[in-house]
């Protein structure tokens, strides 16, 4: 493991009074300001230090920079002593090793394609997980499933035992919860007022519209602010340049054109035609999910002749239900179209995963609304009641329909799925447990875990995602939306948390620097909802009707000048919150500072301002170099500069 983090330049945690002393002992500036009461020092002092991560290098035994990492507590000291490794660590490194190839002396085992073949039969691997430690998982337990905050969670202690990419997204999942605060009591607010008018369009709804887009901004800028700390708190700054090659990644080794050294080769070619032989399966899906979408509007328009009301309510039950159907038949597609593109990274894979889920989901779990919000009004066949004609009434519904069906199926999956699979899985292996009960040998740990779920955050924040955009994107029509994510938000953290403790497998320990590609999608979504609200503001409400007199160049006119405008404050407000603070920056810098001169001992910079006790003696080093800084930096280890660093 050593050997392997060392390779790797695998983060770990340092010891910050090491460091100071050992700073101290080097006439390290910042260790040297570290604990000084100096107002000059205040800035340096180590009150104002995060925790600080370096590379773990393989010192020579008896080395003092050994000291420098910090040993966790609580970890076994029998059989891991005074190690630098946590237990995740070492989950993360023996999978690492595994994976590797040969000949960077790893075992060269493609798991995930084992585990494909053995879930057919033709290989004996049938499961990876890592096995839970019952004492750690009761504690975790006590202090996140049975202890219901309102919405804090103990996220380093999910992180040292799920690991960086489980705790990202539930981190995510509270900051949500927190910021839906503000919007669902004005949501909430702004129904009941529209309860008592007896319809949607009501004057400050324009107003709402256009603070809901702000929001979605403001919110996802504090949110990188946030993943900033954590990923500087976790020590996961540095993470992707140790990410490596996927092991299931082919390709013919060449040497390297830049480097000379072997690298696996895949043909761009190849690359391009796996790429559009994926896109075009993807097209045909989402064909077949508008042929739905018509014939579930031709059934609306049939049912609609006899009974208006049995039309809209039968057919929002059957398109919420069509949505969740294909989502989970796409899930699996996008799965196998993914392996069959060949990607060389797992950021690789998992950011075109996601891209192609969110495409089709996207498509599947809005195209009848964006229907009833923009083109409804047009059709005569089956048009918008004579009192709505903008149809806002039943995009209310519509959208309160899927929302509640989307909200209940899925956390009804979330939570029944896996008790199912359970039990299936303990069914299917009945002959084994037949076995063991003639022996009269109970099921081991390991046995009960293997029949559990296995569990990865994709679905949840793919889950997540669509509940963003019901709530962004026709936020006009439903403002209760904002409060209905909340609660289920709330309870959705209790839930997953039940889950990944008491029904699922432990997960593999995955690092992370964030949530990924989903943010990019959160944006893109957060954009397209301030076109969406401004259309049916600009075209569907009476107070635009009032200032444009029905004509209809005057409201595209209003459409237009409004939404630039708030898109402008939306990249105005983008530019203008930074992506990390200050302090967060800060720490980032001096822990790349501790790791240049204490972990790889390379010289530091003199001051510009020396103390007058000390100018002269740095004057007589500066001329006994016989030229300046450059010789002086190096004259009291060697003649001649040390070789170049590594």
């Amino acid at each position: 493991m050593r050997w392997e983090a060392d390779r790797r330049d695998y983060d770990v945690l340092l010891n910050t009074d090491e460091v100071v002393a050992q700073g101290k002992e080097k006439k390290v500036a910042l260790c040297m300001a570290a604990e000084s009461e100096k107002e000059e020092d205040q800035l340096a002092h180590r009150r104002n230090w995060r925790a600080m991560y370096g590379k773990y290098n393989r010192f020579p035994e008896g080395d003092k920079r050994t000291r420098l990492y910090q040993v966790p507590e609580q970890e076994d000291p029998v059989r891991h002593p005074n190690t630098a490794f946590r237990s995740i660590d070492r989950l993360r490194l023996t999978y690492l090793i595994l994976t590797e190839e040969q000949r960077f002396n790893g075992a060269g085992l493609k798991i995930e394609n084992n585990l494909a073949s053995g879930r057919k039969g033709k290989h004996p691997l049938v499961a990876v997980f890592p096995a839970h430690e019952q004492a750690k998982k009761q504690a975790l337990q006590e202090k996140w499933v049975r202890y219901w905050p309102l919405f804090a969670q103990p996220l380093d202690d999910v992180r040292n035992y799920f690991g960086e990419k489980v705790a990202f997204y539930f981190a995510f999942l509270e900051t949500y919860c927190r910021w839906l605060i503000v919007p669902s009591i004005l949501g909430f607010a702004l129904f009941f007022w529209q309860v008592g008018e007896g319809r949607v369009d009501v004057d400050v709804l324009p107003f709402f519209g256009i603070g809901m887009a702000l929001w979605g901004t403001i919110f996802l800028e504090f949110w990188k602010r946030r993943e900033a700390e954590l990923r500087c708190d976790w020590g996961m700054t540095n993470y992707q340049s140790t990410e490596g090659t996927r092991p299931e990644f082919t390709g013919q080794d060449v040497r390297s054109a830049t480097t000379g050294r072997w690298t696996r080769f895949f043909p761009a070619r190849r690359r391009v035609f796996r790429l559009f032989t994926s896109q075009t399966v993807v097209g045909t899906l989402i064909c077949v999910v508008l042929a739905c979408v018509v014939s579930i509007f031709v059934l609306r328009t049939y049912l609609s002749g006899k009974n208006r009301d049995l039309g809209n309510y039968v057919t929002a039950i059957i398109n919420a239900i069509q949505i969740q159907i294909l989502n989970y038949v796409y899930g699996l597609v996008a799965n196998i179209l993914n392996e069959f593109e060949n990607h060389r990274t797992p950021s690789q894979f998992e950011n075109s995963l996601i891209a192609k889920t969110f495409l089709f989901k996207f498509i599947n779990s809005y195209n009848s609304l964006f229907y009833i919000a923009f083109f409804k009004r047009y059709d005569k066949d089956n048009p918008c009641e004579e009192t709505d004609e903008a149809c806002l009434n039943e995009l209310q519904l519509q959208l309160g329909i899927l929302f509640g069906v989307a909200l209940f199926v899925s956390n009804s999956i979330e939570i029944g799925v896996p008790i199912l699979k359970t039990r299936l899985n303990a069914y299917l292996n009945r002959n084994v447990t037949d076995k063991v009960a003639k022996t009269e040998k109970p099921k081991t740990e390991l046995e009960k875990e293997f029949e559990l779920e296995p569990y990865t955050t994709l679905a949840d924040f793919d889950e997540i995602v669509i509940q963003f955009g019901y709530v962004s994107l026709f936020v006009v029509a439903f403002p209760l939306a904002p409060l209905g994510a909340l609660l289920n938000n709330y309870v959705e953290i209790r839930l997953d948390a039940s889950k990944l403790c008491k029904l699922c497998q432990r997960p593999r320990p995955l690092g992370a620097v964030g949530i990924g590609t989903f943010f990019d999608i959160l944006t893109i979504v957060s954009f397209i909802a301030v076109a969406t609200n401004m259309v049916i503001v600009s075209f569907g409400t009476s107070i635009i009707d009032t200032w444009a007199s029905e004509n209809g160049f005057k409201k595209a006119w209003i459409f237009f000048i409004s939404e630039h405008v708030i898109v402008i404050l939306k990249f105005i407000i983008s530019y203008g919150i930074s992506d990390t603070s200050q302090n967060v920056q800060d720490a980032i810098d001096r822990q790349a500072y501790i790791v240049d001169v204490l972990l790889d001992d390379m010289p530091e910079e003199p001051d510009e301002l020396l103390d007058d006790d000390t100018k002269d003696d740095d004057d007589e080093k500066v001329e006994k170099g016989k030229g300046g800084f450059t010789d002086w930096r190096y004259e009291t280890i060697s003649e001649t500069p040390p070789a170049p660093w590594h």
